[in-house]
């Protein structure tokens, strides 16, 4: 069983030592990152954000590392990887610093809502055209959703976590996406503003996404995908388990696109 991230206890200026990175100032560590610890530093090049893997992450690292150089060269915004390496076993990586605010903090009204959603939309489609080899897979990035796409006021500035990049099928990355933007509210009902702000953007990112034909059951595989997901958080990271989870997962899965 793999140890918790939050266990792993870490000096980032060693780790920025080790990396060569020059003068630096730690700002802060940065909340979220379920899978890696985030610091905010600032170095030579300006401000950057320290990303620290557990070890049994070292493929997973690399693969992230070509995941956003090939997204980055088919005209996808995303993080320069200004330093990398290895420290103490653990994988480590100094990404370049975005600005902006999440797509989700982002949707503060109809208009930006459709305008983002369609944007994100088409984005993604152009991730999987522009990626795809000759046996018909792309490059997916399984975690593509409001909190991972970074907005300035030129639009879209980043798309950020490549951690679950893989290849395959393009129409599993969107069955993944909708699979998290229409069950995460249905997990917490409390919240039924946000439940509809999030079927509107879904709406919105699949009319710029455009046709995929054949979501079904690549959208009933994601929903075994999310109850795996939260076995493994619950069983990890306690997460009190939301009531009702996995009937309102099988009902999604029954009863979707």
């Amino acid at each position: 069983m793999a140890t918790p991230n939050a266990t792993i206890q870490f000096n980032p200026a060693d780790i920025l030592r080790y990396l060569d990175c020059g003068d630096f100032i730690v700002m802060q560590k940065e909340t979220g990152g379920m899978d890696t610890q985030i610091w905010k530093v600032m170095i030579d090049e300006g401000y950057a954000a320290l990303r620290v893997f557990r070890p049994e992450q070292a493929e997973q690292f690399r693969f992230e590392i070509q995941a956003m150089n090939l997204a980055s060269a088919a005209g996808i915004p995303v993080p320069g990887v200004l330093r990398s390496g290895m420290f103490r076993s653990h994988p480590c990586m100094v990404l370049e610093w975005i600005d902006g605010k999440t797509l989700s903090d982002a949707c503060d009204s109809p208009e930006a809502m459709s305008h983002l959603g369609r944007a994100a939309g088409r984005l993604h489609r152009r991730l999987h055209e522009d990626t795809m080899r000759q046996d018909g897979t792309s490059l997916l990035h399984l975690d593509y959703h409001p909190l991972n796409i970074l907005v300035d006021f030129h639009g879209i500035a980043a798309v950020i976590d490549w951690t679950n990049s893989s290849w395959g099928d393009p129409r599993r990355d969107v069955a993944r996406t909708v699979s998290l933007l229409l069950c995460t509210p249905l997990l917490d009902r409390s919240d039924k503003d946000f439940a509809r702000m999030t079927r509107r953007f879904t709406r919105e990112y699949l009319t710029g996404y455009g046709e995929a034909k054949g979501l079904k059951p690549f959208i009933q595989a994601e929903t075994d995908w999310l109850i795996q997901e939260l076995d493994h958080h619950i069983g990890q990271n306690g997460l009190i388990e939301p009531p009702q989870a996995r009937r309102l997962i099988a009902r999604w899965k029954s009863f979707n696109l």
